[in-house]
């Protein structure tokens, strides 16, 4: 596992070619791109390029060693979301690796059926919905997470639990060499 209980990446060797999708405003690693530009608290740009998630990437083939995404896939449409991850696969160096950080649906279902009903449930299963963009439009769990990378052409995938309540998870996925 290469992510921490808050979601950062460690464990990377020096040179390790890294490029974040969706990082937004709190981008982990550069170069960030997101789907529209966005700032830190002084006004500094923290993506490097707009691309749209649901079209291929303007990303050269077998480039980059990680890439990494944090709390981005869910924001793409279920009908786009095959497409993003065949894009994964193919920006990724052989024996590169994917780390998708996002939300288990099945998890935060069991989660808000234990609940009071309140705005909490709601903004956890249809996200924020402070812009537009940032509303949840696809919901995984383990399973269909794992079919979805392999189905992509990614050999190893390692789906763990993640986040304070455990509704969260990392999917980890590996580029073989040769696939």
């Amino acid at each position: 596992m290469i992510v921490d209980l808050n979601g950062w990446l460690h464990g990377l060797s020096p040179g390790t070619k890294v490029i974040e999708l969706g990082g937004g405003s709190m981008p982990q690693h550069r170069p960030n791109v997101d789907v529209r530009p966005c700032f830190d608290a002084a006004g500094q740009l923290t993506v490097d390029f707009t691309a749209d998630f649901g079209q291929p990437l303007p990303i050269m083939s077998d480039e980059w060693d990680v890439v990494f995404s944090r709390y981005a896939i869910e924001h793409i449409s279920w009908r786009l979301v095959r497409g993003f991850i065949t894009e994964v696969f193919r920006i990724l160096k052989p024996g590169g690796t994917a780390v998708v950080i996002t939300a288990n649906g099945e998890a935060q279902m069991r989660w808000a059926l234990a609940q009071d009903w309140d705005e909490k449930v709601s903004q956890c299963l249809c996200g924020d919905l402070d812009y537009p963009e940032n509303s949840h439009k696809v919901f995984f769990n383990p399973t269909w997470a794992t079919r979805l990378f392999r189905e992509a052409g990614f050999g190893h995938v390692l789906v763990y639990r993640h986040g304070e309540l455990g509704t969260d998870m990392v999917i980890e996925a590996a580029k073989i060499p040769g696939a």
